[in-house]
């Protein structure tokens, strides 16, 4: 189990409004799930715009079919893998 999974199984535990007894009130002071995964967007979303660029610059450059699909399978499958054995 990872921090964003722990946390929200954690939010899913804590009693809804409806179930507390009178008077008792619970908060979440800091919740760094949130930080996390935002921290996770942005890394993920400039890396696959540096891949569309690193792309169109190949498509530039060699001018051909088979050495996009050779260069961008190079880029890709390496990604691929670091996030399959690292879930965020």
């Amino acid at each position: 189990m990872n921090f964003l999974e722990a946390a929200k199984a954690v939010r899913k535990f804590l009693p809804t409004t409806g179930q507390r007894r009178a008077g008792l009130v619970s908060k979440s002071v800091c919740d760094e799930a949130q930080f996390v995964h935002s921290s996770v967007h942005e890394i993920i979303v400039p890396l696959v715009g540096s891949m569309a660029i690193t792309t169109v610059v190949i498509l530039a450059l060699l001018r051909t079919l088979r050495a996009i699909v050779a260069r961008s399978a190079a880029m890709l499958f390496p990604l691929m893998g670091t996030f399959f054995f690292m879930p965020y």
